[in-house]
């Protein structure tokens, strides 16, 4: 099991990409992948940047010597307090902030200004 922050969320090419320690995953989202919150099903819409996950994968190795991911499942927190987040308190026709994710250099935390 991987237990880490989720960096970006494509929906486009189906991809949720996670941090875990120093290390980065690209995780490419399926239609055998289970997204689970608090035992309910959910979708590759529910993940949201910020929050931790936990991916458990189940592997088979092929009779040509690779390994494939034969079961990726992904538990999400109970309580979303990651950027993004809709709360009844927002407004529906105001977009969630960092539409685009993070900047992919800058994975280990903001940049800290020496002028501060």
């Amino acid at each position: 099991m991987l237990t880490g922050k989720v960096v970006k969320v494509d929906k486009l090419s189906r991809s949720v990409t996670i941090q875990v320690n120093n290390l980065t995953y690209v995780l490419q989202i399926t239609d055998s992948t289970r997204i689970n919150r608090s035992g309910k099903e959910k979708t590759l819409a529910d993940i949201v940047v910020g929050e931790e996950i936990n991916v458990n994968l189940v592997l088979r190795e092929l009779p040509n010597g690779r390994v494939e991911v034969a079961v990726l499942s992904m538990d999400l927190a109970e309580s979303v307090a990651a950027q993004g987040e809709r709360s009844g308190g927002s407004s529906p026709n105001q977009p969630a902030p960092f539409q685009n994710g993070p900047n992919p250099a800058n994975v280990d935390g903001p940049i800290i200004s020496p002028n501060r």
